[in-house]
């Protein structure tokens, strides 16, 4: 893998090696330099198709690199992402990002779960789809003619939500199972290393007030488009503050909520047009995301403070709040 021209080799060799690790502090004791730029997707190529999870009776995309044979005799696998869908956001709206990020070296589900839901039939997701999904992949990985094969590493496991699915991402990752989309209890996989959200934040619904305290136990990313008019960035801000360590906040400049989405205003309620290229956009939401996840899944999250020393990157489509 390059970043910027340079080999990460030793990020990726670590992620033979390391287990996961909240981080202890920054390395740098103030950001004073840009990142050069995001890492780029070092895979040509995917394996995506439709299929549906045998527990729930979901639809999900499943996408993965497409690698050489040579991968599968030496047995490299690859964490699997599970992406949780905004509410009334189809699951194929997030086939661009699924694909970029599956290219970065992730095998990635997308599940759709449609329920009834305030008198709506749609996509509307809970924590139990997390399970669900990564089970899938697990077991898709070891049948013989599957097209991930091989491919999944079942001891790594990172979460993706948006908008509603990044709410229910945090309440994942804090062993949380909230009404009215859950009932019961909640405990997140032991695999879990990492989580990223983006347009999502834990607001209490009216009539209560305030935010819903998340104690997080994996490293968590806060990724938030900087023109988002409808889970604004405060509230995101809100949210961050009262994660436990580890955690990372960036910021994306030009993107609105949809940002992650294929094209503009996919759910059901529309937002400002944003003054990035969707095209723009997703990459920049997706590269942030491989970041985090190359640190905390791949390398351990013991190298999630690298991200302290950089203020952004130099281009100014991502800045790293804190």
């Amino acid at each position: 893998m390059k970043w910027n021209g340079l080999k990460l080799t030793a990020v990726v060799g670590l992620s033979l090696l390391a287990t996961p690790a909240l981080a202890t502090g920054p390395v740098c004791p103030n950001r004073v330099v840009p990142l050069p730029s995001l890492p780029l997707p070092h895979h040509a190529q995917t394996v995506t198709y439709e299929t549906v999870i045998t527990s729930s009776g979901d639809p999900a995309l499943v996408t993965a690199p497409k690698v050489p044979a040579i991968y599968k005799l030496l047995g490299v696998r690859f964490p699997a992402v599970v992406v949780l869908q905004g509410g009334s956001v189809m699951h194929t709206d997030y086939s661009q990002f699924a694909e970029r990020l599956a290219r970065h070296g992730y095998v990635v589900i997308v599940p759709n779960h449609i329920i009834e839901f305030g008198g709506q039939v749609g996509p509307f997701t809970n924590v139990r789809v997390i399970d669900q999904a990564f089970e899938f992949v697990k077991e898709e990985s070891a049948i013989p003619g599957s097209p991930i094969q091989g491919l999944v590493d079942g001891n790594k496991l990172a979460v993706v939500g948006h908008s509603l699915g990044g709410a229910t991402t945090l309440q994942a990752v804090g062993g949380q199972c909230l009404a009215p989309l859950c009932f019961g209890t909640y405990t997140p996989p032991a695999e879990l290393r990492a989580v990223a959200v983006y347009g999502g934040n834990m607001r209490n619904r009216p009539p209560a007030t305030g935010f819903i305290d998340v104690d997080n136990v994996a490293p968590t990313a806060m990724i938030h488009g900087s023109e988002d008019a409808i889970a604004t960035i405060a509230d995101a801000r809100s949210t961050f503050a009262l994660l436990e360590e580890s955690k990372s906040f960036f910021r994306v400049n030009g993107t609105n909520h949809y940002g992650i989405n294929n094209a503009n205003n996919v759910g059901g309620q529309p937002d400002v047009t944003p003054s990035m290229p969707q095209s723009q956009g997703i990459a920049a939401i997706t590269d942030t995301t491989a970041l985090y996840f190359d640190l905390n899944v791949k390398g351990g999250g013991f190298l999630d403070p690298l991200t302290d020393c950089f203020t952004g990157t130099a281009d100014g489509k991502v800045t790293f709040e804190q």
